[in-house]
Order: C-alpha cells, then structure tokens, then sequence
C-alpha cells in the first residue's frame, strides 16, 4: 500500500533523457550477456561456473547468464577476457555502478514537487554525464562483440568446409544469439 501524499513525475525532458540513458544500459548488459553466451558456446571463454549459492537458484550457466546481474556478469567477463588496459575494467565497473544507480534509485532520487528550469537542467546535466559513462561502456563492449564475432565467423566457416569435405552440404544449426 502506498502511503502519503502523491508525487509529481518527471518533465518531459527528465523522462526522455533518463529513457535514452537506460536504452544504452541496456545495450551495455545485452552485450555483457551475448559476448559471455557465444564465448561460451564456440568455447573460446570458460564456462561460467556457479558458486554453491548459485547452484541453488540455476539449474546451469545458461540460466545464470539469462538472470545474472550486470555486475555479476562484469565478473564472470573479467574472468575470461583480457583488455588492453585496466582502465577498460574501470570504465565497465562505473557504467554498471550508473546503470543500477538509474535502474534502482534515481527516480525516486530528486524532489519532482515544484521543480524549477535550473533544478530540471541540473538533473538532466546528471543523466547526460551518465549517458556519457555508458556509451563509453557500451563502446568497450562492442569491440568485444565484434572480435568475438569474427572469431566465431572463422570457426563456422572452418566447420563449413570440413562438411562440405565430408559431403555434407547442409550447413549445421548455428546459436548465433541476437543481442
């Protein structure tokens, strides 16, 4: 039950902008979860392994993968991947650190009662340095996607011709995954 009196919510310009924000947050998480799923089926990364904790609530890694959190999933990627530079890990960590903060508190952060232009510019100007934060993140990830996917385009091209040397001309069910 929800008590007290009602609130007023966001402008306009708040809301687009929060939803632009969260769109890349979730372009961030999306490519958490692909690169860590094909790494893991064309076995170029580790299976992710459950803690015990984990073994209660999965059944398996593609569970896992489907309803981890991002920061789980940023440690499991860390496990896995290496970058060019620690500064890479950083620039992940604050963008999923962003993404929560979006995701769990920042509606209910702000006083939406009696908003002035200044205090909406100043929200929006937060929102905007976040998005900035999480295109980066998004960005990191990407190139990810991409090396991955180029690795992977050379392993089905590979088992593409060796059946095709054995006869089979069919080309095998791929689990090229769309996120």
């Amino acid at each position: 039950m929800i008590t007290g009196t009602p609130k007023t919510l966001p402008s306009r310009e708040i809301s687009y902008n929060y939803c632009v924000a969260m769109f890349t947050a979730q372009q961030l998480e999306d490519g958490l979860r692909y690169i860590l799923d094909s790494g893991e089926h064309y076995g170029i990364i580790d299976e992710l392994e459950l803690t015990p904790k984990e073994k209660k609530r999965y059944k398996d890694s593609v569970e896992l993968l489907d309803k981890a959190t991002c920061g789980r999933l940023l440690i499991a990627l860390k496990k896995r991947v290496n970058m060019p530079s620690e500064d890479h890990w950083k620039i992940l960590a604050t963008a999923i650190d962003d993404r929560n903060f979006l995701a769990h508190r920042f509606l209910v952060q702000f006083d939406y009662d009696g908003m002035t232009a200044q205090k909406e510019e100043e929200i929006v100007h937060v929102i905007y340095g976040i998005f900035v934060r999480l295109w980066k993140a998004v960005q990191i990830v990407r190139a990810l996607k991409k090396s991955l996917d180029e690795q992977t385009d050379q392993i089905d091209l590979y088992l593409d011709t060796l059946m095709k040397e054995c006869g089979i001309e069919s080309k095998l069910p791929r689990k090229k995954i769309q996120r």
